[in-house]
C-alpha cells in the first residue's frame, strides 16, 4: 500500500468519525472522544453513541424534578435539608 492509499484511508477514517462525534456532541458528550472512537472503530463508535445517555434530556429532567421539590419545600411539605438534599442527588450541588 502507498503513500496515496494510506493517506486516503487516514482522511476517510477521520471523515467517518465525524458521524459518532456530531451525534455526542448533540446528546452533550464529548465530541472528541467519540470523533476517536469512530474514526478507529465506527460500529463500536457508532452503536456506543447510540446507546449513551442523553445528559441534556437527563439534566432538564432532574431540574424539573427539583422544581417540584422546591414547591414542596415553599409549602412546608419538606424541610430545607431534605430539598438540599435531593437537590445535591438531582443536580450535583
Amino acid at each position: 500500500m502507498g503513500a496515496p492509499e494510506i493517506l486516503g484511508l487516514l482522511i476517510g477514517m477521520a471523515l467517518v468519525g465525524l458521524i459518532p462525534g456530531f451525534i455526542a456532541k448533540s446528546k452533550g458528550r464529548s465530541f472528541w472522544g467519540f470523533w476517536a472512537l469512530g474514526a478507529c472503530f465506527f460500529w463500536p463508535g457508532f452503536i456506543a453513541v447510540l446507546i449513551v445517555k442523553n445528559k441534556k434530556k437527563e439534566r432538564a429532567r432532574n431540574e424539573a424534578e427539583v422544581a417540584g421539590y422546591d414547591k414542596l419545600y415553599k409549602e412546608g411539605k419538606i424541610t430545607e435539608s431534605e430539598f438540599n438534599a435531593k437537590r445535591r442527588e438531582l443536580l450535583g450541588y
